[in-house]
């Protein structure tokens, strides 16, 4: 029993001293830097299934990046190389396209990489794949401006930009709103016309994402001007009568088939919906172009036909 005990105490004090000589107390990780290198093959995008060594139009820059380490280079190389990456094993290779902007456009990636001290580690290919852009902001602009006069409309546009930085015209497949339909109305493909006076804010929404602007409608409205204004035409002739709406804020537009015609004495003179009069007799009336509640008149005198005229579009 004394010869066991003391073959024991041999035992636990050698295995101290190999202990003691093996180690200083603490655990000495893996040292040292090595490099990895990659060659990119693109996705073709209009070929699915297929690859193509050169990167796609507007790809200018490669970026790879691994362990908080990155380098760019000229996306027409198409292969890359990082140095000095810390040793260690299972390590991730990121690969990503860049266009002129810095906007990712693709992306590839090499899982479990090891690197060792000194020495640099081919990963072979990285299919570089297009990223899937998304929408960002949507902007929304007038065709001219944003103050409208009462009974006018205008046109606005609803313009997408996306994560990539393109840009697309949402116009016909955004949601249109008004913030008060008192003031302006919008139509489903933003058709933006004016009420009243006032303030009213325009939104055009897709999905999460809204863009608006503020449409003013200022307390004055259109005058329109109606065309000859003081005009003579022989019995039995036609003349042609035009309005012309004038905006506050000095922009115009034709009005001639879209206003409601009139005349004042129909007996003397009559006036189509296109404003074409005839004369009838003799005398004079007035004729009224109406267009949203606003009317614009002018005066109309029949008279006597010269000698040698014939019936037919009166001119002078």
């Amino acid at each position: 029993m004394k010869s066991y005990n003391n073959m024991l105490a041999s035992f636990v004090l050698l295995t101290m001293f190999l202990s003691g000589c093996g180690s200083s107390g603490s655990t000495t990780a893996a040292s040292g830097t090595g490099s990895v290198s990659a060659k990119l093959v693109w996705n073709n995008e209009k070929a699915i299934g297929k690859s193509v060594a050169s990167a796609p139009v507007g790809v200018v820059t490669v970026r790879l990046a691994m362990s908080g380490l990155q380098k760019d280079f000229p996306a027409s190389s198409g292969i890359g190389q990082i140095d000095n990456v810390p040793v260690g094993s299972g390590l991730k290779l990121t690969a990503m396209g860049l266009n002129a902007s810095g906007t990712l456009t693709h992306q590839g990636a090499v899982e479990n990489v090891a690197i060792l001290d000194g020495q640099t580690t081919d990963v072979g290919t990285v299919i570089m794949n297009p990223v899937t852009s998304t929408l960002s902001a949507i902007t929304v602009t007038a065709s001219t401006n944003t103050s409208l006069a009462i009974g006018a409309t205008r046109q606005l546009t609803a313009t997408g930009t996306y994560s990539d930085s393109t840009t697309k015209d949402l116009t016909s497949v955004v949601t249109w709103s008004s913030s008060s339909d008192s003031v302006a109305t919008i139509s489903p493909s933003g058709m933006a016309s004016a009420v009243a006076a006032g303030t009213t804010t325009i939104s055009a929404t897709s999905g999460t994402i809204t863009g608006t602007t503020t449409l003013v409608v200022p307390g004055s409205t259109m005058v329109i001007t109606v065309t000859p204004a003081n005009t003579n035409v022989p019995v039995g002739f036609t003349k042609q009568f035009t309005a012309t709406a004038t905006y506050p804020d000095g922009t115009t537009k034709d009005l001639t088939t879209l206003a409601t015609w009139s005349s004042s004495n129909p007996s003397v003179a009559t006036i189509s919906t296109g404003g074409m009069a005839s004369a009838v007799a003799f005398g004079t009336s007035t004729i009224q172009a109406t267009y949203s509640a606003v009317s614009g008149t002018a005066l109309l005198t029949v008279i006597e036909p010269t000698s040698g005229s014939s019936n037919g579009i009166y001119s002078y």
